[in-house]
């Protein structure tokens, strides 16, 4: 089985704030850390350490940056498709982190163009079984090139998946009414999915589902746990808190969780089991892909 992913490889810098600071015009940061991200990006990550044969669709700077973002694509194993622009810069987010992990984030998209590279995933739509995404990657100049690749892959009885992002509220009602056809597994957090319906004028969850033909939404709660909902039931699930370390990334390893347990037909249990798991690993111990995916590979195969 083979799946193709659409999204932004951005470099994170990564600023552990002290536990007190007074206001003046410089802080010393406790800790700095650089890694590259991206919501898909460590998606597809992940589902390449646990052993998925994924494409990467990704957009690219035509900067110094850009090399170093190639060099964590190659180092990865990440077999990846990819289009900048001369002069391009590259996306990039600064976290800022408190002892508990709590993140505030700003971030530059860069200057790049999409098109390019939606153009080659188009084209090469039938080789794959199944295809990901975030709505930070859909926009009002793609999507109705987003929206015949969802249709592609849906005529074709192949699954697809689109993360939502706090950025929702930032995706338009024609955006919506042209990708949501074509998605049959939506994720997000509950204040992401409420967002979305007040967007859609919907009094309910339940109402959203039924006319977009969703099979299945993932309703992520953090420390509270997860509600499936499906054609049928709503299943609700809850964790065991733990002590976070930095929840960058903790969704995208829900994600992948849930991306593996669909394609491999997982019943709603195992499939949440893993994927909760794959998102504590990373409040634990921060986003280091084969440490994350190490405890669940025996479930996975």
């Amino acid at each position: 089985m083979k799946v193709c992913a659409f999204g932004t490889t951005r470099l994170d810098f990564h600023i552990y704030k002290p536990s007190f600071f007074e206001q003046h015009e410089e802080v010393k940061v406790d800790n700095l850390d650089t890694k590259i991200g991206g919501s898909v990006f460590n998606t597809a990550v992940l589902l390449k350490y646990l052993n998925l044969d994924i494409v990467f669709y990704t957009i690219l700077g035509n900067d110094e940056l850009s090399v170093i973002s190639k060099n964590a694509l190659r180092n990865y194993g990440i077999d990846y498709k990819c289009t900048s622009s001369k002069g391009s810069k590259s996306p990039v987010t600064f976290i800022l982190l408190d002892s508990d992990g709590e993140k505030v984030m700003f971030s530059y998209d860069g200057n790049s163009y999409t098109d390019d590279v939606i153009d080659i995933l188009q084209k090469n739509c039938n080789m794959y079984d199944a295809f990901f995404t975030s709505c930070y990657e859909i926009n009002n100049e793609n999507r109705i090139k987003v929206s015949n690749i969802l249709q592609d892959f849906v005529v074709r009885n192949k699954k697809t998946f689109i993360d939502l992002s706090p950025l929702t509220y930032r995706v338009s009602k024609e955006v919506w009414n042209d990708v949501l056809p074509y998605t049959k597994i939506v994720t997000g957090t509950e204040n992401e999915f409420k967002a979305l319906i007040e967007i859609l004028g919907h009094s309910c969850i339940e109402d959203f589902k039924k006319k977009y033909s969703i099979e299945k939404l993932f309703i992520k709660k953090g420390s509270k746990g997860c509600t499936v909902i499906d054609q049928t039931n709503q299943y609700d699930f809850r964790v065991t808190p733990i002590k976070s370390k930095n929840l960058t990334g903790c969704g995208d390893a829900f994600n992948a969780g849930v991306i593996i347990g669909e394609l491999k037909h997982f019943p709603v249990e195992k499939t949440v089991k893993i994927a909760s798991k794959l998102a504590s690993e990373v409040a634990k111990n921060g986003f280091e892909p084969l440490g994350v995916v190490e405890p669940v590979l025996a479930d996975v195969r």
